[in-house]
C-alpha cells in the first residue's frame, strides 16, 4: 500500500522500476525529469524578465531626480526605502541568472548516459528545522531532499531507492528487513 501512495507523488510504473533495477532510466522518467527544469527555467526567464522592468522603472525613478551633484554623493540624502527597487532588482536578477545557468547544467546532464543508482535500508524521516528549507528521507545511509508530499509518502520502515541524486528519485520498492542485499 505504500508504495501506491509513493506512485501518486513519484510518477513511475513497474516498467520503470525493471529498468531502474537494470541500471537505466525510461523514456518517460527522463522526459519527466527534462520537464521539471524546463517548468524552473520558464521561472528564471520570468524573473528576469521582472529584474528587467524593476531596472527599468528604478531608472525612471532615478532619471527624474533633479540633483546638480552625482548622484552617488546624494545618496545619503535619499530615503532608504528609495533604494528599494534597486536592491530587488539586483537580487532577482542574480539569482534568475543562476538559476539558469544550473538549469542549462542540469538538463545537459540528461542528454548523456545517465547512471541509476540504489540504496536500501531503514527508513528515517525528518521535517525542516528553523534553519533548513526541506523534508529530508534518509534510506540506508543515503539522504534525499524532498518535498512534503513526496516525505509523507514514505510511511514504511524498509525500502529500496533508485535515484540520479539526491533530489532525483526515479522508482521506489517496498522491502523486508530480510530482503536488505547490503
Amino acid at each position: 500500500m505504500s508504495v501506491e501512495l509513493i506512485k501518486k507523488v513519484i510518477p513511475f510504473d513497474e516498467r520503470d522500476l525493471e529498468l531502474n533495477r537494470k541500471g537505466k532510466v525510461s523514456s518517460t522518467q527522463l522526459i519527466h525529469l527534462k520537464n521539471e527544469i524546463s517548468n524552473i527555467s520558464r521561472y528564471a526567464w520570468f524573473a528576469l524578465f521582472i529584474s528587467l522592468v524593476l531596472s527599468f522603472v528604478a531608472a525612471i525613478i532615478f532619471n527624474d531626480l533633479d540633483y546638480k551633484k552625482p548622484l552617488i554623493r546624494n545618496l545619503k540624502d535619499l530615503p532608504v526605502w528609495f533604494m528599494l527597487p534597486v536592491v530587488v532588482t539586483v537580487i532577482i536578477f542574480v539569482s534568475s541568472i543562476f538559476v539558469l545557468f544550473w538549469s542549462a547544467i542540469k538538463s545537459k546532464t540528461f542528454d548523456g548516459q545517465l547512471v541509476v543508482k540504489m540504496t536500501e535500508g531503514k527508513t528515517e524521516r525528518s521535517t525542516p528545522d528553523i534553519d533548513e528549507y526541506s523534508y529530508q528521507i534518509k534510506v540506508g545511509e543515503f539522504i534525499f531532499y524532498v518535498e512534503e508530499k513526496i516525505h509523507d509518502a514514505f510511511t514504511k520502515d524498509y525500502y529500496r531507492v533508485y535515484y540520479l541524486d539526491s533530489s532525483d528519485i526515479l522508482s521506489v520498492e517496498e522491502i523486508g528487513q530480510d530482503d536488505l542485499t547490503v
